[in-house]
């Protein structure tokens, strides 16, 4: 897995290359936001993967073009969300004190130099993988995952996307409800999958060039996003 020096001498790279700094940046800041201009995501990688005629990997792909366009990422605000940030930290120490590791605060990682993919996980856990920490609305879900296991279609595809971003082996998942009084948390190992790594390694290429091809369209290039921010 990158080690969080690694992590840190790709975002000075950015910074280098840019002149926008980023570095000690908070998930869900402004400048968190501006990091993610244009980059494809852990929590999208589904869309980035769909088959190449589906209205969602389009929708998706606009939805980049849109932020490099504009500067602007739409904030996603729902009840949904707000529970979750409401309960984040119960969350984290009881992983913790599950687990009996420690979870070290990340906000972005960029896969390489091209910027073009990156993932936010919910922590590192003491360099040996990340962790994608979910806090579900409602408690019928939470029940559903505690009794089967069975993680959504779309959180395997964020696991293993992460993984691809940062060279790593395993990924823990984990579900957290502050209403139940038995097992308020379940936690599960995900390993690297050699086939979604393929479809990866193969689809994610493909979708970066089909957006710069709509990038051309409308003269734009990739990165632009983050040079007017620099010259602010």
């Amino acid at each position: 897995m990158k080690t969080l020096k690694e992590i840190e001498q790709n975002l000075e790279i950015f910074e280098k290359i840019f002149g926008f700094k980023i570095q000690n940046s908070e998930q869900g800041s402004g400048l968190w936001l501006q990091t993610k201009l244009g980059v494809i995501s852990a929590s999208n990688a589904h869309k980035a993967v769909s088959k190449k005629d589906s209205d969602k990997r389009w929708t998706y792909l606009y939805e980049l073009v849109a932020q490099i366009a504009s500067g602007v990422t739409e904030e996603i605000n729902s009840k949904y969300l707000d529970y979750g940030a409401e309960h984040e930290s119960a969350a984290r120490a009881l992983y913790e004190l599950h687990t009996k590791k420690t979870i070290t605060p990340v906000a972005f990682i960029f896969k390489d130099e091209s910027f073009r993919c990156g993932a936010s996980p919910d922590g590192i856990i003491e360099g040996q993988h990340g962790l994608e920490l979910k806090v579900p609305y409602t408690p019928v879900n939470y029940a559903k995952f505690l009794c089967a296991g069975n993680i959504d279609t779309d959180y395997q595809w964020q696991c293993q996307f992460s993984m691809w971003v940062t060279d790593s082996e395993s990924w823990h998942f984990a579900m957290f409800s502050p209403v139940f009084k038995v097992k308020p948390i379940k936690i599960v190992t995900v390993e690297k999958d050699a086939e979604k790594q393929k479809v990866l390694s193969d689809l994610i290429p493909q979708f970066i060039s089909d957006m710069d091809m709509e990038l051309k369209k409308i003269g734009l290039e990739f990165g632009q996003q983050w040079s007017r921010l620099g010259e602010k």
